[in-house]
This record gives C-alpha cells, structure tokens and sequence, in this order.
C-alpha cells in the first residue's frame, strides 16, 4: 500500500469510525441484534477502507458510508435468510428516514454524551444489579431465567428492574442536564 493510498485509508476510516455508534444503531434496526449490528458495522468498515481512494471528505461521508453499512445489514440478512422488504417495509423507511435526518455532528455528540453518562451512572450501580442490567437488556436473558440463575423470585427480579431503571433515568438525565448545550 502506498503512503497516498495508506493517507485515504487513515482519513476514511477516522471520518467513518466517528460515526460507528450511529451505524450500530441504524444496523440493530435492521437486525436487531447487536452482536450481528457491531458485525455488519465492522464489515462495512473493511469494504469502506477498500474504497478509501473513491472518499471525499470535503463532501461528508453520511451517505456513503450509509451505503456501505446498509448492504452489509443487507448480507447478514440474506445470511439469515431474512428479507427486510417483505418483512417491514416501514421499519426500513424509518430507519433509512433517521439515518437521513439525525447522523450528523449533533447526534454523533449527543450520543457521545449519553454513552459517556450511561456508563457513569451504571458504574454507580453495585456490580450484582449492573450484571442484572446487562443480562436483562444486552444478553435478552429474561426474568424467568434470572430467577431460576439467581434463586431470586421473577416478580422481584421485574420489580428490580424497574427500581433500576428509574434510578438510571434519573441519573443521566442529571448527568446530561448538567452539560451545558446538551438538549434533550
């Protein structure tokens, strides 16, 4: 690789990597799985760097890197043999709508600023109710399973998440509303 072509890589690869949060987001839309979303998103990279010569960045890169991720989404489905079409046709208008309207600069920051305030409040959190959290919500282990896991009671494991829950809501927003510029 030469030093012109390793430059275009650098540049569209730090360009697109600003916006990876955003295109999980957009990706989990489509597949709605995060582990399969961060796949197609670092995918989408490699292809993004195999075309690092066509970028311009002067332009902004929001719709081309779209392209890149969307077709990924796209292959991982095929994969699954899902078809976003037939599937949920309003889904994808939504979501190619989102992309369209929120992924610039503003959304890239806030979301910056809300990751960087949820991950504060949940280091808040003891370490039994932060792996609560993360079982419920990312690993989708449901109460009946943590029950069962934890020798705890369903209905108290659903009453502790949602004791949880308003604990973390009430953080972050005291967090994010302590920002200065950051609108909610």
């Amino acid at each position: 690789m030469s030093n012109t072509e390793n430059d275009s890589a650098s540049i569209v690869l730090r360009d697109a990597y600003r916006y990876r949060r955003v295109f999980e987001a957009y990706a989990y839309g489509f597949l709605g799985n995060w582990a399969q979303a961060q796949d197609a998103v670092q995918e989408a990279f490699i292809a993004i760097v195999g075309k690092a010569d066509e970028y311009d960045p002067r332009k902004g890169g929001n719709a081309w890197f779209k392209k890149f991720v969307y077709f990924k989404v796209r292959e991982a489905l095929a994969i699954q043999g899902r078809e976003v079409a037939t599937e949920a046709p309003v889904l994808e208008d939504v979501l190619h709508a989102t992309w369209d309207e929120g992924a610039d600069e503003r959304m890239v920051e806030r979301l910056e600023h809300q990751t960087s305030a949820l991950r504060a409040c949940m280091g808040k959190l003891r370490k039994k109710h932060q792996a609560l959290l993360v079982d419920f919500y990312w690993n989708r282990i449901n109460c009946e399973q943590l029950a069962a896991r934890t020798q705890a009671n369903a209905v108290a494991l659903r009453r502790m998440l949602s004791r949880l829950r308003e604990k973390l809501r009430g953080c972050i927003q005291k967090q994010l509303g302590s920002r200065e510029g950051i609108k909610r």
